[in-house]
């Protein structure tokens, strides 16, 4: 058998060889003759007569370069190393990555950066926020399913208040407007819904938080005591008159805002 077309045959291979060893890979393919032509035969064909892969479905002997020589394996220059690539750019990546003495010496020699270069970083990073990406909307469509389905495919109630709330996490996790409060962990789209977060929880923190956020504005809460502030009357004047009416606190009246509440209802 020869790869070559420096043999005694007419194209330096048997045509009709089977060998005695088959792998039973018929996987059919082109084969490139020595005379330029193209015939169609098997993989294990190619492999019994000691012929190579050049690309995708095709195969053929050493002449292929020959008659092809800008697509002949691109040597790595180090010495001692024996390795082919196939494009150069695959053989400048294995010599800027290549962690060898022989290799650091060549890069050295030839100014040659060791590492990848700022275009293979952006692949590599636009690569892994791809995958990242991937994993997070798959976690998503697990959780959305079991707050969707959950109960009704026998998962604990727990376990879907749990899912619920490692959902809410995810969608809140790129919003710009975090809330201050220690250990809660939400974030909010816009200020507003921020506000509104903090005036529905009733916790110490929150209520501090939310004097906070409302220091600046214009229009002050006229109960004694209270550090409430609002940026519009009827807001503000909803709020002394809900608490001055008892309609929070269990019914009981706030009597600093309940005294507010009658001071407008007289004026």
């Amino acid at each position: 058998m020869w790869n070559d077309y420096d043999s005694n045959s007419a194209y330096g291979y048997d045509s009709d060889y089977g060998g005695g060893n088959r792998r039973n890979d018929y996987t059919p393919v082109t084969f490139y003759r020595p005379d330029g032509d193209t015939e169609g035969k098997d993989v294990q064909w190619c492999l019994d007569n000691g012929f190579f892969h050049i690309e995708e479905d095709l195969w053929s002997g050493n002449w292929y370069y020959r008659h092809f020589p800008d697509k002949r394996p691109k040597e790595c220059p180090v010495g001692g190393c024996k390795k082919q690539f196939k494009t150069s750019e695959k053989l400048d990546v294995h010599l800027r990555h290549n962690q060898g003495a022989a290799h650091d010496r060549y890069r050295k020699d030839k100014d040659i950066i060791f590492g990848p270069t700022a275009e293979e970083k952006t692949k590599t990073e636009a690569k892994e926020a791809k995958m990242v990406k991937k994993r997070r909307d798959d976690k998503r469509a697990e959780l959305l399913d079991t707050v969707v389905n959950g109960l009704y495919d026998g998962i604990s109630e727990n376990s879907v208040k749990q899912a619920r709330k490692e959902l809410q996490k995810m969608d809140e996790e790129e919003y710009e407007f975090p809330c201050t409060v220690q250990q809660c962990g939400r974030k909010f789209k816009a200020q507003v819904d921020l506000h509104e977060h903090l005036e529905e929880s009733k916790g110490k923190g929150h209520q501090q938080a939310l004097i906070t956020f409302e220091k600046d504005f214009a229009l002050a809460c006229p109960a004694d005591g209270c550090q409430r502030r609002f940026m519009e009357e009827l807001s503000r004047d909803m709020h002394y008159m809900s608490l001055g009416i008892a309609r929070l606190n269990d019914g009981r009246p706030d009597e600093a805002h309940a005294r507010a509440y009658t001071l407008a209802l007289a004026s």
